[in-house]
């Protein structure tokens, strides 16, 4: 018998560090992957306002071999005046 399922494309955790040195802005987004689907992808996007204006963005999409079970940390820095 053939039944359509619903998989969970999976199930994670997201931490955000912000660090700050000399004018510069280090932003670093560490997500721990719990389980995944098989052939599962992540688009992992963020965006750092000063107020209402968007002073920086970053989109990263995993998949393959930077799509995995345990943790996986991007980062970005841009100089930023807030």
């Amino acid at each position: 018998m053939l039944a359509n399922r619903i998989r969970p494309a999976g199930r994670y955790r997201v931490a955000l560090t912000v660090t700050r040195r000399r004018g510069t802005h280090r932003l670093t987004i560490a997500t721990r992957f719990v389980r995944l689907a098989a052939g599962s992808s992540a688009l992992v996007t963020w965006e750092v306002m000063a107020g209402k204006r968007l002073v920086a963005k970053r989109t990263v999409s995993l998949t393959g071999n930077g799509l995995h079970r345990g943790l996986v940390s991007r980062a970005m820095s841009a100089a930023v005046r807030m």
